[in-house]
């Protein structure tokens, strides 16, 4: 009887390590992160974005090299900034629409929660795929610019830091795109793309075809130490304002008994007082100051007016165990519009001694050497805090109507600036009785800005003044009230305490 003899397997080639290590995503890197990028670099809106970029330089390259033109060198660059600015400002932030609603929409977002991954590593990672996919982009980019640097005239350190910041203004894009796609509403993420492309276009096209190219050049070789204050500050709070849409987004999706709202809150004012002691030791760009604050409290006053109140005494445990001092603590920092309305109010005080300290530094030898705030810096303040407290005052009258807060703040923001414009174009297009009619309708937030456009500082002053007095009193008053469900909860915890 034969026996079969099976041929002997050959033993399997052995892989370089390193090699093997580049072949796939280390386990060092988040899953939600390889997920997403795995993802994101099959579908379509990438590879077609990135193979018609390619195309489009490859071109306007081959163009320029054809040409005889003196000014190839500026033509190369600007059309590559134009480019990778619509790419990086405009396409990749507006994919970020749809990385949480689709999760929403799916219901997946309940199985990810099963994970040990949180809510702030899932909305970290859509951020993060989408980020690091517009770094491909922008490394697919710069041999372009290595090319341009043959046709002489090129500002390299200049041309590097500008389409750097433009990658970084894109990080920050994507981040307040992602913090909004966590909202349910759809007539809401609606509402970004209709304000980014148009106003985004016309923006990236006056700064690099029109006459401040150069000028954006001479910026960025940083020879001016009050530019490079300016600079930093203004990425900072680029920065800050990503950070804060994508914690807020992380908010909307989170368990209700996770707390954010402090995390949030601290780190903003902990930011903006640091930004302001940067500017103070500068003493040409104290005329920042103002600014900064009013920013601050404006990001700020968009995250609590849209945040639900605290409902579960372990939220506000940490604060129980220090005693009246955390209940006291508490009062500005616990999760929910209710505590956001006093920081608010604070927030409106110190931007009014800010303003008191600093402005008559900066502007004063302008204004004959008055010093503090002029009529006009004074009704910008209180216009832009009454613009913030209104919309949450009608959203807590009608919150049954809503189905988030955060759509409806928003949805009244745009409905007052729908009849500002209205009012100006009508005060605009009437003789007589324009003013009288701006009165009549000056309890409309943002219709203080005609006020400034007519030079009734004063009148606007008085108005807008009684008008924020009003509605924060009856914000203050429902405050208040919800207070009693929050001291409630911190009897419950009082007692568990007691209970272990």
């Amino acid at each position: 009887m034969s026996e079969s003899i099976s041929p002997a397997t050959e033993p399997a080639p052995e892989i370089n390590p390193i090699i093997s290590g580049l072949s796939d995503f280390s386990d060092r890197i988040s899953p939600m992160i390889v997920k997403e990028l795995r993802q994101g670099l099959r579908t379509r809106a990438f590879t077609g974005t990135f193979l018609i970029l390619q195309v489009i330089l490859g071109f306007a390259m081959l163009g320029a090299m054809l040409s005889v033109s003196n000014d190839t060198g500026r033509m190369i660059s600007s059309m590559v900034f134009f480019l990778f600015s619509i790419v990086a400002l405009i396409l990749q932030p507006l994919r970020g629409m749809t990385s949480v609603s689709t999760e929403l929409k799916d219901d997946t977002l309940e199985i990810l929660s099963l994970t040990r991954l949180s809510s702030m590593r899932i909305v970290f990672g859509k951020w993060a795929s989408l980020v690091s996919q517009t770094a491909l982009m922008l490394a697919a980019t710069i041999p372009y610019l290595v090319m341009r640097y043959f046709f002489g005239g090129m500002q390299l350190f200049a041309e590097l830091a500008l389409i750097g910041t433009v990658f970084y203004l894109s990080m920050c894009l994507t981040a307040v795109t992602v913090g909004f796609s966590c909202s349910k509403s759809a007539l809401l993420r609606a509402l970004i793309p209709l304000l980014l492309i148009p106003f985004g276009l016309m923006t990236i096209s006056s700064m690099i075809f029109g006459f401040q190219f150069v000028s954006m050049l001479r910026l960025f070789s940083f020879e001016d130490t009050e530019v490079i204050v300016a600079f930093l500050t203004f990425l900072v709070l680029c920065g800050y304002v990503g950070y804060y849409f994508l914690n807020m987004g992380v908010s909307r999706i989170a368990a209700v008994a996770e707390n954010h709202s402090f995390r949030k809150r601290v780190v903003s004012l902990a930011l903006m007082v640091g930004v302001l002691i940067v500017l103070f030791l500068n003493e040409p760009a104290q005329q920042g100051s103002l600014f900064v604050v009013i920013a601050f409290a404006c990001m700020i006053g968009l995250d609590v007016c849209t945040e639900d109140s605290v409902r579960v005494p372990s939220v506000v445990m940490p604060y129980v165990k220090r005693g009246a001092f955390g209940k006291f603590v508490g009062r500005f920092f616990y999760p929910g519009w209710h505590s956001g309305v006093f920081l608010l109010l604070v927030l409106l005080a110190f931007t009014l001694i800010v303003g008191e300290l600093t402005w008559d530094r900066s502007y004063g030898s302008y204004y004959g050497g008055r010093s503090g705030l002029g009529s006009e810096e004074l009704l910008m303040v209180l216009g832009i805090f009454y613009t913030i407290l209104a919309p949450l005052l009608v959203v807590r009258l009608f919150i049954n109507r809503f189905s988030e807060p955060f759509t409806g703040y928003v949805m009244v923001l745009v409905l007052s600036a729908l009849l500002t414009m209205l009012v100006a174009i009508f005060t605009e297009m009437s003789r007589s009785g324009g003013d009288g009619f701006v009165v009549l309708t000056s309890w409309v937030p943002g219709v203080w800005l005609l006020f400034m456009e007519n030079n009734e500082e004063g009148t606007g002053i008085v108005l807008t003044g009684v008008f924020l007095f009003g509605v924060s009193m009856l914000l203050v008053s429902r405050a208040l009230i919800e207070f009693r469900e929050t001291a409630r909860l911190e009897k419950q915890a009082e007692d568990a305490m007691r209970e272990e």
